[in-house]
């Protein structure tokens, strides 16, 4: 009797070290220290010399003394407690594999890496520990991926001597700007060059992302020259479907049409239009859907 309540405790305990196993295994913090990355093999090596590292304790900084071309092995990454710098990377063009980072612990800056084209990347970072700094990087056009990131999280803004940024007013940046906890600096290309040109772009920037019926998707976003827009009713309805800029212009209209029960999809094509935040709106007897597009 004794023995088969032993025996029913072990398998109790056995199952619950099987629930908890997956946890130990695969979300673990490492490098109390920090890391630094200064090859591409180091960060190729990464995934083998830290298995099933995600939280790293320190910082991180990547300055190359040789070609950096990728980060794609550093994608299990999800929180950083300390600083993250990348700066002189010249060889690299995104910050793909950093697609997981939702914290930091101290300041962003990105510095001086001059074929770097976008920071879409970092589109899962809500928060970071104090100043976010991107400065000097040629490429760059717009601070699109930085929209989800917390502005009551930065310490101090510097925005500046990006050559081509011409596109600040994101969320994030214009609730700083709105209600600064520290320094504020931006000087940037015409559209981003000084606060209060962002400030006045960020004014025209009021309309709120919903989702209601009919459900609205768009595929690719971000996109560069075209993307496909696809809408499903639930039952047959009068719909309109409009595309407005950020500053609320109307770029694309459809004729109201009734269309019938089931998924609809078309291609719209954006040539000539420049780059930056555009607003997918469709009106149907069901309801209104509005959603953000990246044009890069």
């Amino acid at each position: 009797m004794e023995q088969g309540i032993r025996i029913r405790t072990i398998l109790r305990l056995c199952f619950i070290i099987a629930l908890l196993m997956p946890q130990i295994l695969f979300a673990q913090s490492c490098l109390p220290e920090g890391i630094t990355f200064r090859t591409q093999s180091q960060i190729d090596s990464f995934p083998i010399n830290y298995p099933n590292c995600t939280e790293i304790e320190g910082y991180v900084t990547i300055i190359p003394k040789s070609e950096i071309v990728s980060l794609q092995n550093l994608n299990a990454i999800t929180s950083i407690g300390g600083q993250l710098m990348i700066g002189g990377c010249n060889s690299l063009s995104t910050l793909s594999g950093l697609n997981n980072l939702q914290n930091i612990g101290g300041s962003l800056t990105i510095v001086s890496n001059y074929n770097l084209m976008n920071l879409t990347a970092l589109n899962n970072l809500r928060s970071i520990g104090f100043t976010l700094t991107i400065f000097n990087n040629d490429r760059i056009k717009t601070l699109f991926g930085l929209d989800s990131l917390d502005s009551e999280t930065i310490g101090n803004l510097d925005i500046s001597y990006n050559d081509s940024l011409s596109w600040c007013a994101i969320e994030s940046v214009c609730q700083y700007i709105s209600n600064p906890n520290g320094s504020l600096f931006i000087r940037n290309s015409i559209g981003c060059d000084s606060v209060e040109v962002v400030e006045k772009y960020c004014q025209h920037t009021m309309i709120t992302e919903q989702r209601s019926d009919p459900q609205l998707t768009i595929y690719p976003n971000p996109f560069t020259t075209f993307t496909t827009i696809e809408y499903e009713l639930n039952e047959i309805s009068n719909i309109q479907f409009t595309i407005y800029n950020v500053i609320g212009e109307m770029v694309y209209e459809t004729v109201d049409r009734i269309m019938p029960q089931g998924k609809h999809s078309f291609t719209w094509t954006a040539d000539r239009l420049p780059m930056g935040l555009y607003y997918a709106v469709l009106r149907s007897e069901e309801g209104v859907s509005v959603v953000k597009m990246i044009k890069q």
